[in-house]
This record gives C-alpha cells, sequence and structure tokens, in this order.
C-alpha cells in the first residue's frame, strides 16, 4: 500500500511519471537493503573489527591522550616532537617498535568532546561511541516522523520519511561505523538545528551547529544561509562555544587557542587537496593550489546561489539542504560524507508523499540512476557475488560522480522553489513554520 500511495502522490490526476518516480524509489530502497545485508554479515564475523577501535576514532584517541601528557598533538604529527608509542599518521613509514600508534591533529574543541572516551578501555570507549551513533540516529529519524505527520497528521507518513530516507541513506551511515567517523553526530545536529530554527529557538540552534562543527569541513558551510537570513545569535552562540571548548587544550599545551584552530588547516582537517567535487573537476592533482582553491570558489558561490534560490522557503530544512549537499563534498568526497545527502532524500520523499512531483519527480530518477552504479562497482558485496573487482582508481572518481549528481539534484530542486507556485504553496506542517 505504501508504493500504491506514492504512485497516487495524492493528487488530483494520476500520471504515469508519478508511477515511474515511485517505482524507481522502491527500486532503490529494496537494492539498497539488498546490497547491505552481505557487508553487515561479513563485517559482524570479524571480531576485531567488532571490538577494536576502528581507525579515525582511534586517531581522535590518540591525540587526546597525547594532549593529556601535556604534547601538543600537532608537534607530534609534525614531527617537531618525539613521543612513544605515537608517529603521524601521514608518515607510515615511520611506525616500528615502540611507536606504532597513529596519531592525527584536529581543531581543539574536539579535544574537549573527545576527553570522557579517552578515559575509557579502548574497547569500552569504542561501545560508548556506537551507541552514540545510534542514539544519534534515533535523533535523525525523529525529526523524519514529525515532518512526515506533519503534512497530513497521519502517523504513516511519519514512519514513511522516518525510515525510507535512512535506509536510502545506509552505506555512508554505515561507513561512519566501520571507521569510526563524526559525520554521523553531524548529521544528527544539523537535524537538531532545522528543528531548533523551525521553532525559533536560536540559542538551541547554535549549540546544534557548535556540534556540527565537530567536523568543520563538513559543517562550515551552514554559516551561509544563517548569515543570509541574519541568524547572527546562532552564529555568536556556536563561534562561543568552539573557542570556550578550545581553552582546557590551550591552556595544556601552554600555547594560544588562536594557535592551535590554525593548525588544523595545516595538518589537512579540511582535506583542501583536490579529491573534493569541486576541486577535483578544476585541478591537475593534489599539488594544484591554484585549482583547489577555484574549486573551492565554485562550491561556495554554488551554495550561496542556491541558499538564495529557496530564502523564501518557509522551512529551515529547505532552507539548510543546499549548504548540507555542498558541505558533503565542497572539500573531500568520502563515502561517509555523503551522510549528508539524507536531507535531500527526505526532502524528496516529503515531495512525494505531499502531491508536488513536476521537477522532484525527475530528481528521483536522476538521483537513483546516480546512486545505483556506485552501489553496484564500489559498496555492494553483490558484485562480488559476479567476480566483478572495480578499478582502484575507480572509487574516488564514482565519489565525486555521486556527489556531482547530488548537486544537480540539488539544484534542481532549488529551482523548483524560485517559482512563485511553489513559494505558494509550501509543504504544510508545524515543522514548515517560518524560524
Amino acid at each position: 500500500m505504501f508504493w500504491i500511495n506514492l504512485a497516487r502522490c495524492h493528487t488530483r490526476r494520476k500520471t504515469a511519471l508519478a508511477v515511474v518516480a515511485s517505482g524507481v524509489l522502491a527500486f532503490f530502497v529494496l537494492f539498497t537493503v539488498a546490497s547491505c545485508v552481505c557487508p553487515v554479515l561479513e563485517w559482524g564475523h570479524e571480531d576485531a573489527k567488532l571490538l577494536n577501535p576502528p581507525c579515525d576514532f582511534s586517531l581522535r584517541l590518540a591525540e587526546v591522550e597525547c594532549l593529556l601528557r601535556g604534547v601538543d598533538p600537532f608537534d607530534v604529527w609534525h614531527g617537531d616532537v618525539e613521543l612513544a608509542p605515537y608517529y603521524p599518521h601521514n608518515r607510515p613509514d615511520l611506525c616500528r617498535a615502540g611507536f606504532d600508534v597513529p596519531i592525527n591533529a584536529y581543531v581543539p574543541w574536539v579535544y574537549s568532546l573527545m576527553t570522557p572516551f579517552s578515559l575509557l578501555p579502548r574497547r569500552v570507549a569504542w561501545a560508548a561511541y556506537a551507541l552514540l551513533m545510534f542514539v544519534c540516529l534515533g535523533g535523525v529519524a525523529c525529526g523524519g516522523f514529525l515532518a512526515g505527520r506533519s503534512l497530513s497528521g497521519k502517523r504513516n507518513d511519519g514512519v514513511i520519511a522516518a525510515t525510507v530516507p535512512l535506509i536510502m541513506s545506509f552505506y555512508p551511515i554505515w561507513s561512519n561505523f566501520c571507521i569510526g567517523n563524526l559525520a554521523v553526530v553531524v548529521l544528527a545536529a544539523i537535524t537538531g538545528m532545522w528543528l531548533c530554527l523551525d521553532r525559533g529557538r536560536d540559542v538551541l540552534a547554535g549549540c546544534c551547529w557548535a556540534v556540527a562543527m565537530v567536523k568543520p569541513q563538513m559543517a562550515i558551510l551552514l554559516a551561509v544561509p544563517l548569515l543570509l537570513h541574519r541568524k547572527f545569535l546562532s552564529c555568536l552562540v556556536a563561534a562561543g562555544i568552539c573557542l570556550l571548548l578550545s581553552v582546557p587544550p590551550a591552556l595544556i599545551c601552554k600555547t594560544s587557542v588562536v594557535k592551535l584552530i590554525m593548525e588544523a588547516p595545516a595538518a589537512g582537517v579540511f582535506a583542501f587537496n583536490g579529491c573534493g567535487t569541486f576541486p577535483y573537476f578544476l585541478c591537475s592533482g593534489p599539488g594544484d593550489a591554484r585549482g583547489v582553491a577555484i574549486g573551492l570558489a565554485v562550491g561556495l558561490v554554488a551554495c550561496l546561489a542556491m541558499s538564495w534560490c529557496v530564502r523564501r522557503s518557509p522551512s529551515w530544512l529547505v532552507r539548510l539542504m543546499p549548504a548540507a549537499v555542498c558541505s558533503m563534498c565542497w572539500t573531500y568526497a568520502q563515502a561517509y560524507t555523503h551522510a549528508l545527502g539524507y536531507f535531500m532524500l527526505l526532502l524528496v520523499v516529503l515531495k512525494l508523499l505531499s502531491g508536488r512531483r513536476d521537477r522532484i519527480v525527475l530528481a528521483v530518477a536522476a538521483m537513483s540512476a546516480i546512486f545505483l552504479p556506485r552501489f553496484y562497482t564500489c559498496y555492494s558485496r553483490l558484485a562480488s557475488i559476479v567476480g566483478y573487482a572495480p578499478p582502484e582508481n575507480l572509487n574516488l572518481t564514482l565519489d565525486s560522480l555521486n556527489s556531482t549528481g547530488s548537486l544537480l539534484v540539488c539544484a534542481m530542486f532549488c529551482l523548483d522553489f524560485c517559482k512563485p507556485a511553489a513559494r505558494a504553496d509550501p509543504l504544510p506542517g508545524t515543522v514548515f513554520q517560518e524560524g
């Protein structure tokens, strides 16, 4: 019945286009579920992966442990200080007996937030963090449920909006669990921002943005819609929290907060190395600084343009969506960064449930056509069953093509809001009230 209702789209007249779009969406969801069964089972049989902290989480723990010993993690990563058992993450050739724990450098406020985990045994810390990620996903699902239920007041619509976008985002989210990345936390924090801004809670929205800044390369562009709508209080709250959390690490290292913050870009936190969507197509390689700079500028302009297109939407979900989509590929494109594409998927589902089809129906087909090859070639273990092994250099290209497709779909969505009819008929519901 769910897919029949989607095909109808609650419109006065049925169209073949709506049926095709619903069928593509159904196939995409079912394929995603099928393709993810194998990696879950495979990962679950590897006890070491279940029990030991994965790479990104281990790096954060190592940084905090180094900091608690009174040493700036950046100095160890840069090679200025030698401290056992750590070696620079970007220099695997320095790994040796007694120096076998990789370390990186990150933004200082994350050191403060990760300190409680560093006080626990590593396996216990990883279990606690995994539980935190499940809680974050629960919060994201609650946001989708509220958005769906607000359309018609029906609980079924809320359940559909809570589950379908998360299922379609399964692999990016699963990738976060596999490597212990912070992108799921960012996803939940942006969901909190949207809900708080829709209800006029600017201070709480600023707190949520501060949490999202645990990955600044995925959250810094959220400043665009906030500044565009003059949410200066939210910006000040977020900046204040980040600076306040940076003070303890600065005191321990006996240095300034500004110096610690400026060390993060030098350590490659923003990964301006040409592997993001915009830099990828505009530079000749990681060493092409000019091409990377042009790519980043184009990405910023794209975010500004799409945010301007949706500025009259009463929904902060719509207002934040362009920044979220641009953020997932502004500096670099990886599997886990695509978790932010959840917001676009949620809006597509809401559009189908509310009866608005036109460009969004085409967007569903376009998005599915772009995502499906990636699942087949790189993500799906179903590919290995038929003996297909993707080329080694295909992953980066598909990451960027996948992100480019998401940007095109996002642009189509934003252009739809430029039409007077779209602005006059916004998605109804309490979560779409003016913030």
